[in-house]
């Protein structure tokens, strides 16, 4: 091996440790921007739990970095969805291997048992408040927080939330149509009509929201108000999609007809 060669080995094998080094800790004392990469790299090697430590000691230095808070919400959000989808594959299994087990009814706990990261949805949304106080026009952030808002039934306020989230991104289709959801649990059954319709027209291959105005159509038939034509129509156009969902209007249909 001739010595020009040896020197390039030997400096290769200092640059390639030095570089592990670098990036092989999340140690105190680093640069706003230091941190920021070190977050990039650890999400490029699969390692989220030091992606977030990265984030977090980034946020120390930068606490009013809005992108920041977004970045490490999405982590958050996107940590606990893979979670949940393999909690519940795990319960799953579960059930069919073990169906005399007791269990505790709280399907939350239940997963919890099986890796559900239960804390880091929450984690998430704390994330995407501390984004719209420094970043308000971060609609995602916003979608985000209505819809965490809708899914504890707290739904005039996420109402409320949703029409920002419109205001900054008018042609995001789901926000009318969970608007138009909240509106139907509220009982005002004009203004789901009027939002869900505005989802469909946004996005015509929307099936859930054609299922949804169809029960929207037949909780007003329950105070006959007829709208027995727009429930046929819906119900043609769901056949028509080759949508599970003509089943499921369909058995509504028959259920409050019984």
């Amino acid at each position: 091996m001739s010595n020009r060669f040896l020197s390039f080995a030997l400096t290769l094998s200092v640059l390639i440790i030095f570089g592990c080094n670098y990036f092989s800790d999340v140690k105190d004392g680093l640069s706003f921007e230091e941190y920021i990469s070190k977050a990039n790299y650890y999400l490029n090697k699969g390692d989220a739990e030091k992606a977030i430590l990265a984030y977090k000691k980034a946020l120390k230095i930068k606490p009013d970095d809005g992108k920041t808070h977004f970045a490490l919400g999405e982590l958050y959000y996107h940590e606990w969805r893979l979670s949940y989808d393999a909690a519940q594959h795990r319960y799953i299994q579960d059930i069919f291997m073990n169906p005399k087990k007791r269990r505790s009814g709280n399907a939350t706990e239940e997963l919890k048992k099986f890796g559900l990261k239960s804390e880091y949805k929450q984690l998430a949304i704390l994330e995407y408040k501390e984004t719209i106080k420094y970043w308000p026009e971060n609609w995602a952030a916003r979608y985000y927080i209505a819809t965490d808002l809708f899914n504890n039934k707290r739904y005039n306020e996420a109402i409320e939330e949703f029409k920002k989230v419109i205001d900054l991104n008018p042609e995001y289709s789901n926000s009318y149509g969970l608007i138009g959801e909240a509106y139907l649990e509220l009982g005002s059954y004009n203004l789901a009509v009027e939002y869900l319709k505005r989802n469909i027209q946004i996005d015509p291959t929307d099936e859930y929201a054609y299922y949804k105005l169809g029960l929207v159509y037949l909780k007003m038939n329950s105070l006959r108000i007829n709208n027995g034509d727009e429930v046929n129509a819906i119900l043609k156009t769901l056949k028509e999609m080759q949508s599970s969902y003509y089943d499921e209007l369909r058995l509504s249909i028959f259920s409050r007809n019984r």
